[in-house]
């Protein structure tokens, strides 16, 4: 803000001496529920249960604790200057992916429940890092670092034991930039009115596809690669249309239909096209679209938002 303050945070140990992937059940549990009942807003963790598809339904319970309580007083009012009315839970995809035997369709949790964003890590690349766990339980992705790698392949943090910094790669290395994107988010729209399905969604949505980076790995790493900027801009649609509505074409011939949507400064979104009938009417990304008759005579073409959820769609009738 210029204002001379700047994001507040609240640290919390809760691992057993050596112990660093079972963390007992209870000291998760006080950790939510104290940050919930001082003011914190935003639970980012690293670690979680290395057995896959393990789970502990007192950690599910406090999670969705601080979802629904952080952000209120004891009496379940916004606390004063409070960013959010609510609370959102971040955490580490894990660093498992390297194992024997590693399938995306096993889950890690807490961080495969619903109610959290799990981040998984990629490295400077924009590929999946190969240790980061993957699946389409994963939510988003940010610069966790390759490993082994040298050091300008990795991230510069803290590091244990040192009081000091050092590079390091991880998904717990990728964590911390979703979450530090989240605050920038609150800092700019943040109030007692925002709730954290508004942040959850702005994050997802306004993340760059890494289907040009990573095409193997793109669709289990989440909505793509956290954005600062893009999550700074983005805007919630609230329509589509696609003209012209109906098209007659001879075979072999193109048209290009385009669309409009709303509001006017969600224009710079992006629509993904679809042909429900390929054989007989095709369309490329930029909206234009080729009739073949041998293929059929009608097909609709779909415009649908990558974000948002609005599709639009138009009649194409193909003549010999």
């Amino acid at each position: 803000s210029g204002r001379g303050y700047g994001v507040r945070t609240m640290s919390f140990h809760i691992f057993e001496p050596l112990v660093v992937v079972t963390a007992p059940t209870a000291t998760i549990t006080h950790a939510l529920l104290y940050a919930a009942g001082n003011g914190a807003v935003i639970s980012q963790n690293s670690g979680g249960y290395d057995t896959p598809n393990y789970q502990n339904t007192t950690d599910l319970e406090a999670i969705r604790y601080f979802i629904e309580e952080a952000g209120t007083d004891a009496h379940g009012n916004p606390r004063p200057n409070t960013p959010m009315v609510g609370g959102l839970v971040i955490f580490a995809s894990g660093n498992y992916a390297n194992r024997s035997g590693y399938r995306s369709s096993d889950k890690y949790y807490p961080q495969a429940y619903d109610e959290v964003i799990a981040v998984g890590a990629v490295g400077p690349d924009g590929k999946r890092a190969s240790y980061s766990n993957y699946g389409d339980w994963v939510d988003i992705s940010a610069p966790g670092g390759h490993y082994p790698a040298a050091q300008e392949q990795q991230i510069y943090s803290t590091v244990l034991g040192s009081n000091g910094y050092d590079y390091d790669a991880g998904t717990s290395m990728a964590c911390p930039h979703v979450s530090g994107v989240a605050a920038l988010i609150l800092s700019n729209y943040g109030s007692s009115a925002y709730i954290p399905d508004m942040l959850r969604n702005r994050l997802l949505a306004s993340a760059r596809s890494l289907e040009e980076l990573d095409p193997e790995f793109a669709s289990q790493m989440g909505s793509g690669l956290v954005d600062a900027y893009q999550a700074l801009r983005w805007v919630h649609v609230t329509g589509l249309t696609v003209t012209p509505a109906s098209v007659s074409l001879l075979d072999n011939h193109t048209a290009h239909l385009s669309v409009d949507i709303k509001p006017a400064n969600a224009g710079g979104k992006k629509v993904v096209w679809s042909s429900s009938n390929p054989s007989c009417v095709t369309v490329d990304q930029s909206g234009s679209i080729k009739a073949f008759y041998d293929g059929g005579t009608s097909a609709i073409i779909t415009a649908r938002t990558v974000d948002g959820g609005f599709e639009a769609t138009s009649n194409v009738t193909v003549h010999r």
